[in-house]
């Protein structure tokens, strides 16, 4: 190897790019030839300096980042050439056991989300329902089981989230249970409230849902009820500071 492919290639030596079989044979060259050790020790001591690190105020970072800027011209073709070279960096430097391992665990992760979500039905959010049921036979024994018949109830996206817009603006745990009667026409009526919740504008949210709800098959029943449960918990209970 010449001086010259040596003072070339010298720079890339310092950063660990350079091959094996050509840093071989440029370190032969460096025991041989004195100029160029001397090059080399010239810059491996500007290397080792400047890899110690003085903190300066925010304000003097700022303003010597800013001349910089100015005085190198600073533009899109220079950010996105040291965007690349980062990257180089950060792909020379990335261990690939790592990498194999990260990239294989992706399909085995999305696999079991896919898994999990297969084992629920579809139902669209448009077509969630209320249970209500009736008891229309009572048991004969303990050990004989009551008739009951089903009714279901159509919500559109706008009653369910009007009662999700009131919970969530609830800054505390809350619950509520109640009661509810279903007119001949269909709708439902609050009955009795079993607990009542600390925001009154939920039970109220619950209330006008339940007015507008059209129950299906509720006219073949006697005397139909709904039972409407609601429960928030505030999962950053033991976390005050969050």
């Amino acid at each position: 190897m010449t001086c010259k492919e040596t003072r070339n290639r010298i720079h890339d030596y310092l950063d660990g790019e350079l091959a094996a079989n050509q840093a071989t044979v440029l370190e032969e060259h460096l025991g041989e030839c004195n100029d160029c050790r001397e090059a080399w020790e010239g810059l491996n001591w500007i290397k080792q300096s400047l890899a110690v690190r003085e903190h300066l105020p925010v304000a003097a970072q700022e303003h010597i980042w800013t001349q910089v800027k100015v005085k190198a011209g600073y533009g899109w073709p220079t950010f996105l050439y040291e965007q690349w070279d980062t990257f180089r960096t950060f792909w020379r430097d990335l261990d690939r056991q790592i990498l194999y391992s990260k990239l294989s665990a992706v399909p085995v992760t999305v696999g079991f989300f896919v898994m999990i979500l297969m084992q629920f039905p579809l139902v669209p959010f448009q077509d969630w329902t209320y249970p209500a049921f009736e008891m229309r036979r009572m048991p004969s024994s303990v050990f004989a089981e009551p008739l009951m018949t089903e009714v279901e109830a159509r919500h559109t996206y706008a009653d369910i989230d009007e009662i999700w817009s009131a919970a969530w603006k609830i800054p505390y745990e809350d619950s509520l249970s109640l009661v509810a009667q279903i007119t001949p026409a269909g709708h439902a009526e609050i009955d009795h409230v079993l607990e009542y919740p600390k925001n009154q504008n939920l039970l109220a949210a619950v209330d006008d849902s339940l007015r507008s709800t059209q129950f299906q098959s509720a006219q073949d029943i006697r005397n139909p009820l709904v039972i409407y449960s609601f429960q928030k918990i505030d999962v950053y209970s033991d976390h005050p500071d969050l």
